[in-house]
């Protein structure tokens, strides 16, 4: 069987083979009962869902705080890989691929999308890669049951993404993945000085950009990833959102609007997408695109999900989710002007104005922006800003906040000699 088939990486022997056997009869009586109940199971039935806890329960708490270790829901995954695997042909990339939900569920939508493709071939397309050498482990068991007889050949290497050499590997027209979520603080215990010089290497060699000390470890995993990337292929990643409002987020938003078209960033007002991870998370999708018109033009559309996740996609069988996912992925495509009903929000806005808004002029370079307006702001905010365009100027133009002070409702600026009075109304 492990011959015929491929299974060999499930064969090899491990240190609790050279264990000796216990000789107590009441502890051989109890394996001999397991043994026996374990057969009344069909293991090629065990769902991605129930290994993923498995993975996520049995990395001890402190160990998967900090390093990010969080198993991601399943119609999180298939909402992801909607948006970046649409034909059935894309090769398909995991840079952190954990207990394998997304490549599992890449299998699936690809099966579903080309249901003649053999299971080898399928299985070809799939590449995963993570440092965790047990979550690899998992990968390839919940590949490998997808079709039992149907051969296997591991494509999941145990190997930390950032020492994988892009052209040494062949590129991707899908790069999706939960990138590990590790705070600054914890990152600088955790990683070697050398360690995070080599990942600011990385970011200096991609984007061209000299990354701020704040960085978390998975805005790296953009800058890494881009290098997989087929030109017009996708990257899905769900990760923290404090990119899209703090300092650091700077960097990223500067490589998003230069190489990519952004497709979409998703929040939901009403879930955690994560159980056990204390952190607030949105969906990105980017588009990989040279093309500076092509990037300007783009609209980006921003997306609240004002209902849990299960109310857009059907999880009753694969057919009915695959169709839910579809329409939810082409509604906000699709979607050119603000729109709005009960359960979704989705707030499109050119790509090249949001270059125009974080960009100095003064100094020439992108400074960045607040994102997370065009997410949570009211509709109102966004109609006073367009009726009073032309009243409305940035304070920095009539003020020197440097030397500015308050007292009591009034504001005072100084600039240039002059002085402006802003009333507490």
């Amino acid at each position: 069987f492990e011959r015929c088939f491929g299974y060999a990486d499930f064969f090899k022997r491990e240190f609790i083979d050279d264990l000796p056997f216990p000789d107590d009869v009441d502890v051989i009586r109890q394996l001999k009962g397991f043994i026996k109940e374990m057969e009344l199971y069909d293991f090629s039935k065990i769902g991605y869902e129930v290994l993923g806890s498995i993975f996520e329960n049995l990395i001890p708490d402190d160990e998967r705080h900090r390093f990010g270790q969080y198993f991601t829901r399943s119609d999180v995954v298939d909402l992801i890989i909607g948006f970046c695997v649409k034909t059935g042909d894309e090769k398909v990339l995991d840079p952190a691929c954990g207990a394998g939900t997304f490549l599992t569920r890449a299998y699936v939508r690809k099966k579903t999308k080309k249901s003649g493709k053999r299971h080898d071939e399928i299985l070809s397309e799939l590449k995963g890669v993570d440092i965790a050498e047990f979550g690899c482990y998992l990968t390839r068991m919940n590949l490998a049951i997808k079709d039992i007889f149907g051969g296997f050949r591991s494509n999941v290497e145990n190997e930390d993404f950032f020492d994988l050499i892009p052209g040494e590997h062949e590129k991707f027209d899908a790069v999706v993945t939960n990138p590990p979520y590790t705070r600054q603080e914890e990152f600088e215990q955790t990683f070697s000085k050398d360690y995070k010089a080599k990942l600011k290497k990385i970011a200096k060699e991609e984007g061209g950009i000299e990354v701020g000390k704040r960085m978390s470890i998975y805005g790296y995993f953009f800058f890494h990833g881009a290098k997989f990337l087929n030109e017009k292929g996708r990257i899905g990643f769900i990760t923290s959102n404090s990119w899209l409002d703090v300092d650091y987020g700077k960097y990223l938003q500067e490589f998003f609007l230069k190489n990519f078209k952004i497709v979409a960033i998703i929040e939901s007002k009403l879930e955690r997408w994560f159980e056990y991870a204390d952190v607030n998370t949105c969906i990105v999708i980017l588009e990989k695109c040279r093309s500076e018109s092509g990037r300007k033009k783009n609209l980006v559309k921003f997306v609240q999900l004002n209902k849990p996740l299960k109310d857009f996609i059907d999880l009753q069988n694969e057919g009915e989710r695959w169709k839910s996912v579809n329409k939810l992925v082409r509604l906000i495509e699709n979607k050119k002007k603000y729109y709005e009903d009960e359960r979704i929000r989705i707030y499109p806005i050119e790509q090249e104005r949001l270059w125009k808004e974080g960009f100095d002029e003064d100094s020439g370079k992108y400074k960045g922006s607040k994102w997370g307006k065009y997410l949570r702001a009211p509709e109102i905010f966004f109609t006073i800003l367009e009726k009073g365009k032309d009243l409305f100027v940035p304070l920095k133009e009539v003020a020197d906040v440097r030397r500015g002070f308050t007292t009591g409702a009034n504001e005072f600026f100084l600039s240039n000699g002059r002085g402006y009075k802003k009333m507490g109304n």
